[in-house]
């Protein structure tokens, strides 16, 4: 089945007049409304806080900007992708523990949230990874992220080594030839807008993708009926 994440909320075709910025609660009760169920979003740990920003934010505009509880008000009826953006071994510990308390909070399924840390030092990543398992337990969707073709041999041996099923990658990287070399890996397509290039991921046997566009029951269906 194939799987949309509106991505950083859905915008739509908005004017000036009815401007609705990313990663705004504006954009995620967009996407709900237009219906997305799953959400993709950008999560920065500033000052002791979870701010939803593509940019790094700055502090004038915390108290302007969403935050990581903002995003989980449609609790289970959503799919959630969370790319964390500033997480080191500094702050990963604090930043997840409070991740944890308001997923609890909002009694949102563990199974429902693919998490990935937005970092392709591999080495960095291992031990990022280890500390979202020793707080989340060791059954969790892990993502590891793809931007560029020259990680691939490197995001070889890290896969394997630590055992990740799911990938986030830029979706001109992603062809036939890539997902025989990663075997068993599921991939996070971003940013699909397009619908044949969605339509020619799915037929290589990408199920979930990140969009821009809203993309119709019926044409989802009619793509995963063709693959």
């Amino acid at each position: 089945m194939l799987k949309i994440f509106a991505h950083r909320g859905f915008v739509g075709n908005c004017d000036q007049q009815n401007y609705i910025k990313q990663n705004s609660l504006a954009s995620l009760k967009n996407a709900y409304d237009s219906g997305f169920r799953a959400i993709e979003f950008d999560i920065w740990f500033c000052n002791s806080q979870l701010i939803l920003a593509h940019d790094q934010p700055q502090l004038d505009d915390y108290k302007n900007l969403a935050h990581f509880s903002d995003f989980l008000i449609y609790g289970n009826e959503l799919d959630y992708w969370l790319d964390f953006k500033n997480l080191d071994e500094s702050n990963a510990n604090k930043a997840l523990e409070l991740v944890k308390l308001q997923i609890d909070s909002a009694k949102i399924n563990l199974e429902q949230i693919f998490f990935a840390p937005y970092c392709t030092d591999y080495n960095l990543s291992k031990k990022l990874f280890d500390k979202f398992k020793n707080i989340f337990g060791s059954g969790i969707s892990m993502v590891a992220i793809l931007d560029d073709q020259k990680q691939i041999p490197q995001l070889l041996d890290f896969i394997k080594e630590n055992n990740i099923k799911f990938i986030s990658a830029y979706h001109n990287l992603i062809n036939y030839d890539l997902l025989q070399k990663f075997k068993g890996v599921e991939f996070l397509a971003w940013t699909v807008n397009e619908t044949p290039i969605l339509e020619n991921l799915a037929k290589i046997g990408v199920k979930y993708f990140a969009s821009d566009n809203c993309l119709d029951k019926i044409t989802i269906d009619k793509i995963a009926i063709t693959i």
